[in-house]
């Protein structure tokens, strides 16, 4: 769930990951959204979150495939 400010991009929208079914570890994901805000403040950020946790659970997924393989 993302909130826009009246002064975005110059401040933080607020994020909530309201459905973590296949986060395995939620508190590094939020731990990087936060990051990535701070980071990029002044600028728009939804872009570089989006693929930046779109990668994050890519890997998660390939991970749990190849524990599953070779279980």
């Amino acid at each position: 769930e993302i909130k826009f400010h009246e002064h975005y991009p110059d401040q933080s929208p607020e994020i909530a990951i309201v459905d973590s079914v296949n986060v395995d570890d939620r508190s590094a994901f939020e731990s990087d959204i936060k990051t990535i805000c701070e980071d990029n403040l002044g600028m728009p950020v939804i872009f570089t979150l989006a693929s930046h946790l779109s990668e994050q659970l890519s890997i998660q997924s390939e991970t749990r495939l190849t524990r599953q393989r070779e279980a």
